[in-house]
């Protein structure tokens, strides 16, 4: 028998709560819900059609976690996101969020990332902030020609390859300094060749 396409919207939502890891259902829990009772039908729903999500880890200044987050497992499906802040955790990898193409700001800085790749599809990015990493490349930023503001200092970039013609219209806030195994001949170059500003 076919379920009404509401039942399967919520089993299916259902479904998805109980499969997170239990650090991203607390995760939710202190952030979204402001309780630690299993979600109704009408949370999940909500946390499904959430457009700006706020996961502030503890050692940040204004903090809404307890706990420090070790993975983006439990953003995967939240592909209605438009902001997302995951700052002042203990975060590898930003694999997990590649369906999110609606992201136009994105709040990262403070993790432990050696990597930006995963988003190299969201098109619609404007404002990146990366800062306080351990990030060596920009070249998942290519495509991304919307961009206005990127935040890349204190991170171990080597190059600034990624940065292309295309973002010099938009782009007019890019921080790279510090990055101490940055040459400054590099920086030379994407000033020159693009006429896009290096700050710190």
């Amino acid at each position: 028998m076919l379920l009404p396409d509401s039942l399967h919207d919520i089993l299916k939502q259902r479904t998805w709560w109980l499969q997170l890891e239990p650090q991203w259902q607390l995760a939710f829990q202190e952030t979204v819900l402001g309780h630690k009772n299993a979600p109704t039908d009408d949370e999940l729903q909500n946390i499904g059609s959430l457009t700006v999500l706020r996961l502030v880890g503890p050692s940040a200044p204004f903090p809404n976690m307890t706990f420090e987050l070790t993975n983006l497992s439990g953003l995967s499906h939240l592909t209605n996101l438009e902001m997302l802040f995951v700052t002042h955790h203990a975060i590898h990898s930003l694999k997990e969020l590649e369906k999110l193409d609606k992201l136009t700001k994105l709040f990262i800085n403070d993790n432990q990332l050696s990597s930006l790749k995963g988003i190299e599809a969201m098109i619609n990015m404007e404002q990146i902030y990366c800062q306080n990493n351990q990030i060596s490349s920009l070249k998942p930023v290519q495509n991304l020609i919307k961009l206005t503001e990127l935040y890349a200092h204190s991170n171990e970039l080597t190059t600034l390859e990624g940065l292309t013609e295309e973002h010099s219209d938009l782009l007019k806030t890019f921080l790279c300094f510090p990055n101490d195994k940055l040459h400054q001949r590099e920086v030379i170059r994407v000033e020159n060749t693009f006429g896009i500003k290096c700050k710190g």
